[in-house]
């Protein structure tokens, strides 16, 4: 928001108006920019927003977020207790540790490419088995030519660098044609990765397992 209402200019100090539900209609000094974020999920684009003091919101739920040092759900029991003691009132609509949202919200794409990996697997091992199916079937059908061209003298050696020779035509010829197909894939696995690229060779996690 702030990168495209202003432009390279720093907002802090100026004044935004708004008429919000919620809040009212009021104007507001701004006092600080964020970074972006992704309200819904991690496959949402960042979108234009802003945070007002909860003292100036007429109505709604208030959400706590709360870093702890050891096991995050030994520690819900004690925090409701604190807000207890507080305001016995307050109701909790839920807990959630920030592993498990995060869980949830990567459940379906770690679903997804999980099968794509298990895809990738069973096509690798299927190529490698049709691959030294057809240089079997390549080998035998030169058994006359390699037996004479044996009997003129060639060497063990020639011959079979000349059955890898062609057998490694034929893998580079099925190369080629998985690199242009993996390129045409590329933006469709770009919508299921943050942070980084689809040609990243090595990435770090950024959030635990």
């Amino acid at each position: 928001m702030a990168r495209q209402s202003w432009r390279g200019e720093s907002p802090v100090g100026g004044r935004i108006t708004s008429s919000l539900s919620f809040a009212g209609r009021a104007t507001r000094a701004i006092v600080g920019v964020v970074g972006d974020v992704r309200q819904a999920g991690l496959q949402d684009r960042p979108q234009p927003a802003y945070y007002i003091p909860i003292r100036q919101v007429l109505f709604g739920s208030v959400t706590f977020v709360v870093r702890t040092s050891g096991d995050p759900v030994s520690v819900i029991p004690r925090l409701q207790r604190a807000v207890w003691a507080i305001n016995p009132t307050v109701t909790f609509a839920g807990v959630e540790t920030m592993n498990g949202l995060l869980r949830e919200t990567l459940a379906a794409r770690r679903f997804t490419l999980t099968r794509l990996s298990t895809f990738s697997i069973a096509a690798l091992v299927l190529a490698s088995v049709g691959l030294y199916g057809l240089v079997s079937f390549a080998v035998d059908q030169r058994t006359n030519e390699i037996g004479i061209r044996m009997a003129l003298g060639a060497r063990a050696g020639a011959v079979l660098a000349m059955v890898m020779r062609q057998g490694m035509m034929v893998a580079a010829a099925g190369v080629a044609g998985g690199l242009v197909a993996s390129a045409a894939l590329t933006s469709y696995l770009t919508t299921m990765l943050f942070g980084v690229s689809a040609a990243d060779p090595a990435t770090t996690p950024v959030w635990p397992p």
